[in-house]
């Protein structure tokens, strides 16, 4: 079965975001467990994360690109899209919800 570039593009965000941002929290994790508790250790390494997963993404993308032939977006790819931003929005405000809680309690 071929999947389409949207459908792939979703993959590729997913992968990329879960492999960069585990990493991030396993690393966070350990410098909580050390005794460390200055935010800009965690910022440091939040944008280190982040910067890395861009990178990664920017080749995935590039290389499914060059892999693919050239297609017109259908009814599928636009309710892929669709699905995608609707179950991935209330991530990010989850996300973004608990970062302010947390800076509110001073942890």
């Amino acid at each position: 079965m071929s999947r389409s570039f949207e459908e792939k593009s979703v993959w590729i965000q997913l992968v990329c975001m879960l492999v960069s941002l585990g990493v991030y929290f396993v690393l966070a994790g350990r410098l909580l467990a050390s005794g460390v508790r200055e935010m800009p250790a965690f910022a440091a390494l939040f944008m280190v994360s982040v910067v890395l997963m861009v990178c990664f993404m920017g080749v995935a993308y590039g290389l499914t690109a060059l892999m693919s032939c050239v297609e017109t977006r259908d009814e599928r790819d636009q309710v892929i899209a669709m699905r995608s931003e609707y179950r991935s929005s209330w991530l990010v405000a989850v996300g973004v919800f608990g970062a302010v809680v947390c800076m509110t309690m001073g942890v």
